[in-house]
């Protein structure tokens, strides 16, 4: 079966700009693990029912963005959209952590491992997700 295999990256790989399209692999030797303020490690949108597996690592930046007196909230580590997504997760998934800023009395959120947006998706786990 055709489809897109990703390779590392310390920038948030976006699903919908790849024209191979799915379905999408991280191998076990590949890290995805952003390093700017706010980026998300894998993300798709809500343009299609995406299919992704994960044998690697992936992982959202630390937080960015403060709102008042708490710190920035981290990103997540796979974010998809469309409710008919799939992930299988052999691998390592996590959110980034949330920091202060200077000006903040508490530290933002920590990012989530695994988004997926409405009921329908199919989630498979046997690695780990934080």
């Amino acid at each position: 079966m055709p489809g897109t295999t990703l390779t590392n990256s310390t920038t948030s790989v976006v699903l919908a700009s790849y024209g191979t399209g799915n379905p999408f692999s991280v191998g076990s030797s590949v890290t995805i693990a952003i390093d700017a303020g706010g980026g998300t490690g894998i993300y798709g949108d809500n343009s299609q029912a995406w299919t992704l597996t994960n044998a690697g690592t992936v992982a959202g930046s630390y937080g960015a963005g403060a709102t008042g007196t708490v710190g920035y909230a981290a990103a997540i580590g796979v974010d998809l959209l469309n409710a008919s997504s799939t992930l299988a997760n052999s691998g390592s998934i996590a959110g980034g952590a949330g920091v202060n800023s200077t000006y903040d009395t508490a530290a933002g959120a920590g990012g989530v491992g695994v988004a997926m947006n409405g009921g329908g998706g199919m989630f498979i786990n046997a690695g780990t997700v934080a």
